[in-house]
């Protein structure tokens, strides 16, 4: 298991912590709701199965990891997961046009969510050699970890997106 290999940064408490602590390189993080060695989420029941309903809610009452990600600077990337409170948000000005036209980020909307209603969120870290590596890595760790939130390269995306 990739996941047991490598050589992680935290837990961290995401809430609190320092994320001038977090490196400008390139490499994977893992937000989940515990602060114990890192583990696997069972897998997915499959919709058909006659238990499915049970079998989520069970899931999900059990602490577990939230998102994989990659970063080509993790400070950067990792710094838009921690929530804040809608009155504690700058705004621009009105008329300012918008800083990108990007999609906005689906995963960093749900862990939000969860920050608010959930509780407490831990991230960890891990540095690699380049972008293309945490790429790769961050897939690797996708298909070992099944986190309960992404949704990109998990099968869960609709088409078009």
């Amino acid at each position: 298991m990739l996941y047991a290999s490598l050589i992680w940064d935290g837990p961290h408490l995401l809430a609190s912590m320092d994320l001038d602590l977090i490196p400008e390189k390139p490499g994977v993080y893992v937000l989940s709701e515990y602060s114990t060695p890192l583990r696997p989420n069972p897998r997915r029941p499959i919709p058909a199965d006659t238990n499915y309903e049970a079998e989520i809610e069970h899931l999900r009452s059990t602490p577990c990891i939230l998102y994989v990600g990659k970063a080509s600077n993790l400070n950067k990337r990792v710094r838009g997961y921690r929530f804040k409170p809608y009155l504690e948000i700058v705004r621009r000005p009105a008329g300012t046009p918008a800083r990108h036209t990007a999609d906005r980020h689906k995963g960093r909307a749900l862990l939000h969510a969860q920050q608010y209603f959930g509780g407490p969120m831990h991230l960890w870290w891990t540095v690699t050699s380049s972008a293309a590596k945490a790429k790769t890595t961050e897939d690797q760790l996708l298909t070992e970890l099944q986190p309960v939130l992404n949704t990109v390269g998990m099968g869960l995306n609709r088409p078009g997106e």
